[in-house]
């Protein structure tokens, strides 16, 4: 009651109040761990806030770009005489729709945006990326969740209530895995409200429930930028997060035990997906999702990554064994001296990166930090700027081409 808002200066002063019986020492180390969290928590958010000007910058680059090609191209289709041509032979008059103006240049990129499939990625991705993460029951969205959610637990049921399902293994892919997370979650809450005595309302037979599969997840990123809260008080933030529930609940957790493994395969050079830490619980670090890391290609292209892991070997290898074979199963774990089960015996592991990757992206990310610095120096006087910031923009655009055409022929070669 004491520090109402949970800030991190206000834990600072708890740690050194009275209220801590805790010899000196100890208060020391507790001060310093907490001075290395936020430290490290500041560095994050600095990074994910250059992250995303750097996105912002190759968009605004992308736009302007296009806009100055746009410009010219309406100057020289104005100056080259087509608009009087097309006058004389009884068309419109093109005079004022090549003229290179404000509204003419945004008409044309909002075309362009149409024809090249932006808009609708934006209308279908984003857009259903935000309807999923609309959890206030007023709001019109919110329906179309509930509906998703609905279809996603009706059909576990129906398949979990078959007599001849004895063992379910759910994959899922992209904003999937978000929704194959919720719906498994709302399972655990039905059965909770149901007993055994009751015919009509008996539970799921939830222990059929063996493993979950994903790729490509963005349940970290979507509970970061769509399920923070920053309530004013922190007990509305922990009531949100219990209610939200993790995997230390059926049907991932039973009796505080293990019961369904999450293996989640993550690239590195797939924006979307990450380590998934924000579904572990709190306080058993043992529930935790089986993160596994792969790369598909030397290259870390974005869009080609998220979509690459069904060819992937390691992927499909897992996959097929754990479908196929039972391996990785919770249920049967093997046994070790004092006949505890031995769940770190089934799991995937961590997995591998390749070396080049991390410096690739980071080449990546400052290269329109270098294109906008060397736009900059050409308005300037001085000769030797110039020289310099085309240089290393030219040499930076250089390293990741032949390392993008490195990438391809090595595809193409593994094919054969």
């Amino acid at each position: 009651r004491a520090y109402p808002a949970g800030k991190y200066r206000e834990f600072l002063e708890y740690l050194r109040s009275d209220h801590v019986k805790l010899d000196e020492p100890c208060r020391l180390r507790l001060l310093a761990m907490t001075s290395h969290w936020h430290a490290h928590y500041l560095r994050s958010e600095l990074r994910n806030a250059f992250v995303l000007l750097t996105l912002l910058l190759v968009l605004l680059l992308g736009v302007g770009t296009l806009a100055a090609a746009i410009v010219l191209l309406l100057k020289w289709l104005g100056g080259s005489g087509v608009s009087a041509v097309v006058q004389r032979a009884g068309f419109v008059n093109l005079d004022e729709m090549l003229t290179p103006s404000w509204k003419n240049v945004s008409a044309i990129l909002v075309l362009l945006a149409g024809l090249s499939g932006v808009t609708k990625f934006l209308r279908d991705y984003l857009g259903d990326v935000q309807t999923w993460t609309t959890y206030e029951e007023t709001n019109e969205k919110f329906e179309k969740r509930k509906s998703v959610l609905k279809m996603s637990t009706d059909l576990l049921r129906f398949i979990l209530e078959d007599d001849e399902c004895d063992r379910m293994v759910v994959v899922a892919h992209s904003l999937g895995t978000t929704i194959a997370h919720d719906a498994l979650l709302q399972l655990g809450r039905y059965n909770r409200a149901r007993k055994d005595q009751a015919p009509l309302f008996r539970p799921i037979p939830l222990d059929k429930l063996d493993l979950l599969i994903t790729f490509g997840s963005p349940v970290d990123k979507v509970h970061y930028f769509f399920e923070s809260y920053a309530g004013r008080y922190h007990r509305y933030n922990r009531v949100s997060e219990t209610l939200r529930g993790d995997i230390g609940e059926i049907p991932f957790a039973k009796n505080r035990q293990r019961n369904m493994h999450w293996i989640n395969f993550w690239d590195q050079g797939d924006i979307i997906s990450s380590s998934l830490e924000t579904p572990s619980n709190r306080l058993f670090v043992d529930l935790a999702v089986d993160n596994t890391q792969v790369s598909s290609f030397v290259f870390p292209a974005p869009g080609a990554s998220h979509s690459a892991y069904f060819d992937h070997r390691r992927v499909v290898g897992v996959m097929f064994d754990a479908i196929f074979n039972g391996k990785y199963s919770f249920h049967n774990p093997p046994r070790d001296d004092n006949h505890r089960p031995n769940y770190d015996a089934q799991m995937v592991g961590a997995g591998a990166r390749l070396l080049v990757t991390k410096p690739l992206q980071v080449l990546m990310t400052l290269l329109p930090w270098l294109v906008l610095v060397t736009v900059a120096s050409h308005l300037t006087t001085s000769a030797s700027a110039r020289a310099i910031t085309l240089f290393l923009s030219t040499a930076t655009a250089a390293s990741l081409l032949v390392s993008w055409l490195y990438s391809r022929l090595r595809g193409h070669l593994a094919r054969f």
